[in-house]
């Protein structure tokens, strides 16, 4: 048997025609309180101020074919398939999840075009070393090159997220709010050690 949701249990109650910024403040704090990425919130407000700006009508109005035609104009103007696909999940996360609206209800996300990645050689890498200008720009750069971890998961690093034992690095609360380990290269040792003892010195 399902759930009847109504509109009390919504975040906000739309078919009162709140004022749209008071909308998205409530939006934004549901986020918060969920414990969504800073990144996540200030994606999901950006894509809901500029459809709340582009939509006239009624809040609680708000159906699939408005959804499409908001879409499209985003395509129109040039969106990428990635920018669209974010706003989509922005509005059913806000429409659909928080307001209980189910305007987005078989809409899916677009299609994003498959492009090799860009690969580094090794001269390239050699010259990126070459450029840091101190021991820790080294390190940092040395570290996402060799583990792949993303700059915000580098940047977080501790020296207590090292387990030179293992050789493994501890990444606290990365994507999708996960820990995770990764492999530490017989490569960093030495440069981590040297930066270890100046870092204590």
């Amino acid at each position: 048997m399902e759930t009847e949701f109504k509109a009390e249990h919504a975040v906000v109650d739309l078919s009162t025609q709140p004022p749209k910024p008071l909308v998205v403040k409530s939006l934004v704090r549901e986020l918060r309180i969920r414990f969504y990425s800073v990144n996540t919130i200030k994606n999901y407000r950006s894509a809901w101020v500029c459809f709340l700006r582009w939509y006239r009508g009624p809040l609680d109005q708000i159906d699939q074919e408005d959804i499409r035609e908001y879409l499209e104009l985003l395509v129109n103007g040039g969106a990428s398939a990635s920018e669209v696909s974010v706003t989509l999940s922005a509005l059913r996360t806000g429409l659909d999840k928080f307001c209980l609206l189910r305007c987005t209800v078989g809409l899916v996300s677009p299609r994003k075009s498959k492009q090799l990645p860009v690969v580094m050689s090794k001269k390239e890498v050699q010259r990126m070393m070459e450029a840091a200008r101190t021991l820790r720009d080294k390190l940092l750069l040395t570290v996402l090159y060799a583990t792949g971890l993303r700059v915000s998961e580098v940047a977080r690093l501790q020296w207590s997220d090292f387990d030179f034992d293992r050789q493994q690095i501890r990444v606290q609360l990365g994507k999708g709010k996960k820990d995770r380990y990764v492999m530490l290269a017989d490569d960093l040792l030495p440069l981590m050690r040297q930066l270890w003892r100046r870092t204590q010195g």
